[in-house]
């Protein structure tokens, strides 16, 4: 399907990269799933309301991801406006 959500997510990570000049790694996939709808239209974030849910331990792997980022983004122009 080429105009599936995974592959325009590609599209615009690549057009990112452009954009700000590196690359912009994957930092995770996070499972759709009852639990972060309901969290989302409720305002309860899933990582909270359903901890042990897997789109919740999915955002928490990507948060330590980005606890630890070496480099980070802020200042950096990205072109969007």
């Amino acid at each position: 399907m080429a105009n599936s959500p995974h592959s325009l997510a590609k599209v615009a990570v690549k057009r990112l990269s452009e954009l700000i000049g590196g690359d912009v790694p994957l930092l995770g996939k996070i499972p759709f799933s009852p639990d972060l709808r309901e969290g989302g239209d409720a305002g309860a974030p899933v990582v909270i309301s359903a901890p042990d849910s897997p789109s919740a331990q999915a955002i928490d792997e990507i948060i330590a991801k980005l606890i630890v980022r070496e480099k980070s983004l802020l200042g950096v122009r990205l072109g969007l406006a």
